[in-house]
């Protein structure tokens, strides 16, 4: 990955998304996994323009508010854009992202600051194509709760628990790798061997939720 901004990085983010059927599968993947790593809450606030345009143009804007136990929290803003999808649980899709003061992140989040006055090559990038950010909203909020699990070759995998604004519970596993077909092989022998119900993933956090709006 390329530098974007002070503290940001530009790439591409592939990883195995698979959907567990329920939280009983999920608690039976947990005790089959090596003992966590880390623990986060993880607060994620959408933003899009009144009339949808970053949505219609492929593109996420997303705030993140990350706290793990036992450390102190941090923020980042992220965008997404082209995001491919093999239809078998692989994503792949363009990212960039930068790490943000979580004091001034808490400022716009409360309406004490406008989400412009974070500044930063990210957001003047969605301004030279889209326009005034002023006008960008934010169309909505997802907690999630992850663990990390490392499986060794340099692999983790991620196990969320997302809850979503009417209630629904998903849960996840996530696992990011440059070596996506060998992350795929990796993570579906420990489901099978946990005997854990999975369905490759068809949409995105984010796409779920704007689903749901």
């Amino acid at each position: 990955m390329g530098i974007a901004d002070q503290g940001g990085r530009d790439g591409r983010e592939q990883e195995i998304k698979l959907e567990l059927s329920d939280g009983e599968q999920a608690a039976r993947l947990t005790a089959m996994l090596p003992s966590a790593t880390s623990r986060k809450r993880q607060v994620n606030h959408y933003y899009d323009y009144q009339d949808r345009r970053l949505r219609q143009a492929d593109i996420m804007l997303r705030i993140r508010v990350e706290h793990s136990d036992g450390g102190a929290g941090h923020a980042r803003l992220t965008m997404k854009q082209g995001a491919r999808k093999d239809g078998a649980g692989l994503f792949d899709v363009a990212e960039s992202e930068t790490e943000l003061p979580l004091d001034k992140v808490e400022s716009v989040l409360a309406g004490e600051n406008t989400l412009e006055s974070l500044g930063g090559q990210i957001l003047s990038r969605i301004e030279e194509r889209f326009g005034d950010l002023a006008r960008l909203v934010k169309w909505g909020t997802l907690e999630n709760l992850r663990s990390v699990h490392p499986i060794g070759d340099g692999l983790e995998i991620e196990l969320d628990r997302a809850t979503y604004p009417d209630g629904t519970v998903l849960h996840e596993v996530e696992l990011e790798s440059d070596r996506p077909e060998v992350a795929r092989r990796r993570v579906t022998e420990i489901l099978e061997d946990a005997g854990v119900d999975y369905t490759p993933s068809q949409f995105s956090k984010s796409e779920r939720l704007a689903a749901m709006s």
